[in-house]
């Protein structure tokens, strides 16, 4: 790990975590969000760069020479691998993670944090939103078992484990203004760009990643692809083949997948974890045009209706009382 600086804030309220890894174009975007969000309380910055090789290292050595509430570091490694660092370095009692590639809506930020601890929940649970960005208490963090090396759905991972354990609440606003992640692996096949060997191991890894971060079993592939989703028999039995494969190589690093559900991959059932653990969002100040509710009509939804019919019932439920 190379260590570029330190903060200075002293006993900070709150620690906001990055990970960066070629985010020049975003970079400073994503770090004034956060300072016009969190401008009145005691924060710090704590970010990880996986040594970019664009402008990212030279805007964050820049911002550490005119500010001194962040501390950096360069350290190779995955998504998960990187917040779980920026955990461990950190001072804050509470934290909230972000990538470099999504700026916040500060004004929803702010109204999230505040209302966080000014609430109920405050020290007992974390405050997740719809876009997977909350505000988590230190010590509840790492009760979950903090993050893993990870960079494939690393929050899915995480956070199923976090609501799982009953740890956080579900509050259903969009925070991130816009998100700029490089494609994912997944999407690389089709993309305009000419893959090259490069890119194999990246594919593989990331592959590997999600079938561990989802915890995919064969039997939970077969119940979602062919009853959920109508793909054909022979594509989802090639699927859960090359699948298992890749448990085994998770077998093999040493990473155990944490399923949540026996019939439903940690992707989809996160969902529902949040939907049972719903507040809302009126009794922190959101506006009815500030939700952004799951709707009925969304794939993972109609999914988790086949086995949990009681979802329809909280999302119309929820409507309702909604401000």
């Amino acid at each position: 790990m190379k260590v570029i600086a330190i903060s200075n804030v002293k006993d900070p309220l709150i620690s906001v975590c990055i990970t960066v890894f070629n985010n020049a174009k975003t970079l400073e975007k994503c770090l004034l969000s956060f300072k016009q969000a969190l401008y009145d309380l005691n924060f710090e910055f704590v970010v990880v760069d996986n040594f970019s090789s664009d402008n990212s290292i030279k805007l964050l050595k820049s911002y550490a020479l005119n500010h001194g509430n962040i501390t950096l570091v360069q350290e190779r490694c995955s998504r998960g691998k990187g917040r779980a660092l920026a955990a461990i370095l950190s001072k804050g009692k509470y934290l909230i993670f972000a990538n470099a590639g999504v700026y916040v809506d500060h004004r929803k930020l702010r109204l999230l944090v505040y209302g966080y601890l000014s609430s109920k929940l405050r020290d007992k649970k974390a405050l997740i939103a719809r876009n997977i960005i909350g505000i988590i208490p230190r010590d509840i963090l790492f009760k979950a078992g903090n993050w893993r090396d990870l960079n494939r759905d690393s929050t899915v991972d995480f956070y199923t484990r976090l609501f799982s354990y009953g740890f956080a609440a579900f509050i259903p606003i969009d925070v991130i203004v816009w998100n700029g992640y490089v494609k994912s692996s997944r999407r690389l096949l089709a993309s305009e760009r000419t893959l090259s060997l490069k890119d194999l191991p990246r594919i593989l890894r990331s592959s590997v990643d999600e079938a561990c971060s989802s915890a995919i079993t064969p039997k939970k592939l077969i119940i979602q692809s062919r009853y959920c989703k109508g793909e054909s028999i022979f594509k989802v039995l090639v699927s859960s083949v090359i699948k298992t494969f890749f448990i085994f190589l998770n077998m093999a690093r040493g990473l155990k997948p944490f399923s949540a559900n026996e019939l439903l991959t940690n992707d989809i059932y996160l969902s529902y974890l949040r939907l049972m653990n719903i507040i809302n969002p009126g009794e922190y100040g959101f506006s009815q045009d500030d939700i952004s509710m799951f709707s009925l009509h969304e794939e993972r939804i109609k999914i988790l209706l086949r086995y949990f019919p009681e979802v329809k019932n909280v999302i119309n439920k929820f409507k309702a009382k909604s401000p």
